[in-house]
C-alpha cells in the first residue's frame, strides 16, 4: 500500500518520516557510499524543503515504512539542474511542467524476506513504480525524468517500465556508468507494469486524502 505525504505536511508524519530519512541513510550512505549529509542519524537535503511529493510504501499488516522515493517538478529546484547536469555530455536538462524528477528512491535495505512481485521484483519496488505512474496520470504528468546507474536497467525492465536513456556518463566504466532517463506515463504504460507485476488495480488507498488533493489540484 502506498501513502502519500506531501512536503509542506511532513510534519504531520513524524513517524514515517523518520523511517523514511533512516533508511536513505542506511542505503545511500552506509551500503552505497554516496556522499551525502548525515545529521543524526537521518539524510535530509535540501530538495526535502522544497515541497516535494512523498510515495510511501507501507506495509498492510505492520504498518512499517518498506520503501520510498521523491518526486518534484522540473520547473523548480531539482538534483539534474542543480548537481548532475555537468556529468554527462550533451543537454539534458528539462523544465517542463508536466515532466517531474524522481530521487531517492530507496527500499529499506535492512528488510527480509520482502514478497516478491508476478515479475521477480520486491513487492515493494513495484508498488513505488506503480504509484509514480498513478501520481503521473491522475495529475497530467507526463513524463518522469531520473538520473540512474548501469544496474538499474535489469529493474527497469523486470517491472516493464524501461525509460529512454537520453544522457550517459561516458567518463565512467560501463560498471559505474549513470545514466539520465525519461519515463513515458500512459494508461497502456501502467496496465503494462501491472500485467508484469500481478500487483491490484491502484496501489494507494481510496480513502488517502493527498491522492483526492493531487487530483483535485491538476
Amino acid at each position: 500500500m502506498i501513502k502519500i505525504i506531501m512536503g509542506n505536511n511532513q510534519k504531520e508524519f513524524p513517524a514515517e518520516m523518520e523511517a523514511m530519512f533512516r533508511q536513505r541513510k542506511r542505503l545511500f550512505h552506509d551500503r552505497m557510499k554516496w556522499d551525502v549529509e548525515i545529521t543524526d542519524g537521518l539524510e535530509v537535503d535540501s530538495y526535502d524543503s522544497a515541497n516535494p511529493v512523498y510515495l510511501i510504501s507501507m506495509d498492510e499488516q505492520t504498518g512499517e515504512v518498506r520503501g520510498t522515493l521523491r518526486l518534484l517538478p522540473t520547473t523548480g529546484p531539482n538534483m539534474l539542474r542543480d548537481i548532475f547536469v555537468d556529468a554527462f555530455e550533451g543537454d539534458v536538462l528539462i523544465e517542463s511542467s508536466s515532466v517531474w524528477e524522481c530521487t531517492r528512491f530507496c527500499v529499506d535495505p535492512d528488510a527480509d524476506n520482502l514478497p516478491l512481485a508476478k515479475n521477480g521484483l520486491s513487492h515493494v519496488t513495484c508498488e513505488l513504480l506503480q504509484g509514480i505512474c498513478e501520481v503521473g496520470l491522475l495529475t497530467g504528468i507526463s513524463q518522469i525524468v531520473g538520473v540512474f546507474d548501469q544496474r538499474m536497467i535489469r529493474i527497469y525492465k523486470r517491472g516493464a517500465w524501461s525509460p529512454d536513456i537520453i544522457g550517459s556518463s561516458a567518463h565512467l566504466s560501463m560498471r559505474d556508468r549513470i545514466h539520465v532517463g525519461l519515463w513515458d506515463i500512459s494508461p497502456e504504460v501502467l496496465a503494462t507494469m501491472r500485467a508484469a507485476s500481478g500487483l491490484p488495480e491502484t496501489v494507494f488507498e481510496s480513502t488517502d486524502t493527498a491522492i483526492q488533493s493531487l487530483a483535485l489540484a491538476a
